[in-house]
C-alpha cells in the first residue's frame, strides 16, 4: 500500500506539470502565430506588427493593391447601410515604409486577413477601447487589459521597458499608437487608438491620421492541440505501467 501512496503522489506531480500553466495564465500562443487572451477572450495575432510583416514580404507583389482589391476597393466607416463615412481606398492611405496606416487602410487590411482566411478564419477585426475618456489606466478595454494585465504596463511608462514574461509572446509591439475599432461618438471622422509603446495611453484622433494596426478575433481556435514533451510523456507512461502493475498485485493478493 506504501508503494500505492507513492504512485498516486507521483500522477498528481504529472499532472499539475501539465496544466498547472494552463490554469493560472492568461494568455496562451497557438499555431498559426496566434495568442489568446482567456480573460478577454479574444485572439490576437502574435505579430503585433503584421501590417509590414506581409507587406515586406518577397511573394507579396502589389501588396497594397491586393489589400484595396479585397475590399473593392472602398471602406464604410458607419457600415454599409450608410453613406456618410464612405470611403474610396487608395496607395495615400498606407505607409509601407513605416508600417502605418489611417483609420481606412487599417479597416482595409483587417479586410484583407478576412478575404484571404487569414490562420484559417474571417472574423478578423480592430481591437476595441472604452469611448468615454482619453488618458492613462484606461485598462477595462480589450487593449486596456492587454497592456495593464497580460503585459504587466504602467501608466507613462516605456512597455519595452516595463513588462513581464508575457511581452515575449508577441513580436512587433511597435512603439507608437493602435487604431481601435472605436469611433469617436462626437464626430464620426475621428476614432479612438491606443498607444502600447509609451504609456498605455488612450485618446481619439481623425481618422485620416496615421497608427499602426493590430488584429484580433473574438474566442479562441477551434481545435486547441495539447503538446506533451516526450520526457514527460515517458514519465506519464511509466507511471501508469507501474500503477497498472501495482494493480494486477491487489487483485492477485485479494483472491
Amino acid at each position: 500500500m506504501h508503494e500505492f501512496k507513492k504512485i498516486l503522489i507521483f500522477s498528481v506531480f504529472i499532472a499539475g506539470a501539465c496544466f498547472s500553466t494552463v490554469i493560472y495564465a492568461s494568455l496562451y500562443t497557438r499555431e498559426g502565430g496566434l495568442v489568446y487572451d482567456d480573460i478577454s477572450k479574444i485572439t490576437w495575432t502574435s505579430n503585433a506588427n503584421l501590417f509590414q510583416y506581409l507587406a515586406n514580404s518577397p511573394e507579396n507583389n502589389n501588396f497594397i493593391q491586393q489589400v484595396i482589391d479585397a475590399n473593392n476597393g472602398i471602406i464604410y466607416g458607419l457600415g454599409k447601410n450608410t453613406f456618410l463615412d464612405k470611403h474610396t481606398l487608395s496607395f495615400s492611405d498606407f505607409n509601407l515604409t513605416t508600417g502605418t496606416l489611417n483609420w481606412y487602410g487599417a479597416q482595409a487590411f483587417i479586410g484583407y486577413l478576412n478575404s484571404m482566411n487569414y490562420a484559417g478564419y474571417n472574423d478578423w477585426r480592430l481591437p476595441t477601447t472604452w469611448p468615454t475618456f482619453g488618458g492613462y489606466s484606461e485598462g477595462g478595454s480589450e487593449f486596456g487589459q492587454l497592456y495593464y494585465t497580460e503585459l504587466g504596463g504602467k501608466p507613462a511608462m516605456q512597455l519595452a521597458s516595463v513588462h513581464n514574461g508575457n511581452y515575449f509572446l508577441f513580436s512587433g509591439i511597435q512603439g507608437f499608437p493602435y487604431w481601435s475599432s472605436t469611433i469617436y461618438d462626437r464626430d464620426f471622422t475621428y476614432a479612438w487608438y491606443f498607444n502600447l509603446g509609451s504609456g498605455g495611453v488612450q485618446a481619439f484622433t481623425s481618422k485620416s491620421a496615421f497608427q499602426n494596426v493590430w488584429a484580433v478575433r473574438n474566442g479562441d481556435i477551434t481545435v486547441i492541440p495539447i503538446h506533451i514533451p516526450a520526457w514527460l510523456f515517458g514519465l506519464i507512461l511509466l507511471g501508469l505501467m507501474r500503477f497498472t502493475g501495482l494493480l494486477g498485485q491487489i487483485r492477485s493478493a485479494m483472491v
